[in-house]
């Protein structure tokens, strides 16, 4: 799987993606929402995981880089997390303010409903994190409800009803 933007290409993680993918994680301000920073062995365990529900699912947290440089700036993408598929992104702090989070939002979520035909996506963000919110909101995520995760104020957004939410 390869896609692309103008700007960015999404791929499969690989394991040599772990130099640069660790300092994302173990940063505070990226990791603040999501349950902290993970280190190196963290990180690494992480990205093994994700490979292998690539390799056997196609789904996964995906790699995107900056075309212009190759250098990868953090995921996007999805986990199979029971009745429903999660949809999730996380970007290094010199990306923010950009727009790359949403352009690459919306070309995955586009590839999750149009190529894997995926039905039944969601997505949990810590009401304190206005930008993850906001860019739910710009693909037509609708909210569904706030409630606590993991201890952290949420909102929870599904792109599509299913029979079992009505």
């Amino acid at each position: 799987m390869e896609l692309f933007t103008e700007r960015l290409r999404i791929r499969y993680f690989k394991r040599s993606d772990l130099d640069a993918y660790a300092p994302i994680v173990a940063d505070p301000a990226v990791m603040a929402h999501v349950g902290g920073v993970q280190n190196r062995k963290q990180a690494r365990l992480y990205l093994a995981e994700t490979i292998a529900l690539g390799a056997r699912a196609g789904l996964g947290r995906y790699a995107v880089e900056l075309r212009a440089s190759s250098r990868l700036i953090g995921f996007c993408g999805f986990l199979p997390t029971g009745a429903y598929i999660d949809f999730g992104y996380r970007f290094a702090r010199d990306t923010w303010g950009q727009g790359i989070g949403l352009e690459a939002a919306r070309r995955v979520r586009d590839y999750g409903l149009h190529d894997l035909d995926i039905q039944n996506m969601e997505a949990i963000a810590a009401v304190e994190n206005r930008a993850s919110v906001k860019i739910l909101d710009k693909l037509g995520f609708k909210l569904r409800e706030t409630a606590e995760y993991d201890g952290v104020p949420s909102v929870r957004f599904r792109d599509r009803i299913i029979a079992a939410d009505v």
